[in-house]
């Protein structure tokens, strides 16, 4: 994922006392993977246009994030109204948006193009969340990983000022598949809004940041224009974010794009990013172009994953939004980052039962080992 963990300490025995109160019994909603891996075709994720920003920006006034509550509710439907979040509007009201189309009218009035892409692994027993998997077994973590991966998806597809939404997928072998557990999300809505294609096959999260990066902007440099943008509502965005932040929300990404075009805080800035409670990062949202100095010799899977991001993009004379323009979130990566997350979440947070179905199946599975 795009924020890699360096886990927080975390309350284990609070942690399993709230899942040894579940019935060892208690019902479990299975990965809904399907089909065998296919081949899919690396496919380039493009932006219509690149132009290109004049300068460096000034930083603007820092301005606070939004409580946790707050970005846990539906958002609005555009990054201009992005302070007017909806009230009572849970998730499963996505779907029926989804069915409608995500408000196509709003995506029209995007001011350029702006790409979403969703860093993800297929959800296979075993093969994902093995961290996690270590103490609660490989069906229950890969069953909680599907969900945050469905949480994810549903989100993205909220923000209506995107033009263009790509699934990236980790193995390019099981592109296939993963189109097919996309499909089975919420009545195959979420198929209709992503493109699901392959991570560039390299060794490392660096390059493949570089690469989604590099060919979501590349459509523009057909046109061979190198003027400025006449201003920053007019420069592309490309927002990439990891699939195991439970507390990401359509506010989040609209918030990372109107910081990068100024919609509050003119002129707006080169890059945004999300941090990461553990350090990394869950989003980075860059304008106008792509920085590659930003994943080169980063110590992925540390704690100094976003600092020296950060470091990186300040000397590739990119600007910066404040570190407070997003909350801070949780990455859920093994039993302490759950537990330390689940301890923050609003009491009526859909994927807490999720955990709880999660946790006693792994209690299951240790008593019949």
């Amino acid at each position: 994922t795009c924020a890699c963990v360096c886990a927080h300490a975390a309350s284990r025995a609070s942690l399993r006392a709230r899942w040894g109160a579940l019935p060892a019994d208690a019902p479990l909603r299975p990965c809904t993977c399907v089909g065998g891996p296919t081949t899919g075709a690396l496919t380039r994720v493009c932006s219509r246009a690149r132009p290109v920003r004049a300068g460096t920006r000034a930083m603007a006034s820092n301005r606070t994030g939004e409580s946790y509550r707050r970005a846990t509710q539906l958002p609005t439907v555009s990054i201009n109204e992005a302070s007017a979040a909806m009230q009572g509007h849970g998730i499963e009201e996505a779907a029926e948006e989804a069915d409608a189309g995500y408000g196509g009218a709003a995506k029209a009035r995007a001011p350029a193009s702006t790409s979403l892409l969703v860093f993800a692994r297929l959800p296979v027993a075993g093969k994902v969340k093995t961290r996690l998997a270590a103490t609660a077994g490989d069906g229950a973590a890969a069953a909680l990983y599907a969900r945050m991966l469905e949480h994810t998806l549903v989100e993205g597809a909220r923000v209506t000022a995107l033009t263009r939404k790509a699934l990236m997928v980790a193995d390019a072998s099981e592109v296939g598949a993963m189109r097919k557990f996309v499909a089975s999300l919420r009545g195959g809505a979420l198929a209709r809004e992503y493109e699901v294609v392959a991570q560039h096959q390299a060794d490392g999260l660096g390059p493949r940041l570089s690469h989604a990066f590099e060919d979501a902007f590349a459509c523009g440099e057909a046109d061979g224009s190198d003027e400025p943008a006449a201003k920053a509502a007019d420069v592309p965005v490309v927002v990439a974010i990891g699939s195991d932040a439970p507390g990401l929300t359509a506010d989040t990404i609209n918030a990372a794009v109107a910081a990068v075009r100024g919609i509050e805080h003119p002129p707006g800035f080169d890059a945004c990013i999300g941090p990461a409670a553990d350090g990394g990062y869950y989003l980075l949202a860059l304008g106008g172009r792509s920085v590659p100095q930003a994943f080169e010799d980063i110590p992925w899977s540390t704690s100094e994953v976003r600092a020296r991001t950060e470091a990186a993009l300040a000397a590739a004379g990119a600007s910066v939004a404040p570190a407070t323009t997003l909350p801070m979130l949780v990455d859920v990566d093994d039993e302490a980052s759950l537990g330390e997350w689940a301890a923050g979440a609003p009491k009526d947070h859909w994927l807490l039962d999720r955990i709880d179905v999660c946790a006693a199946r792994a209690k299951a599975e240790a008593e019949r080992a």
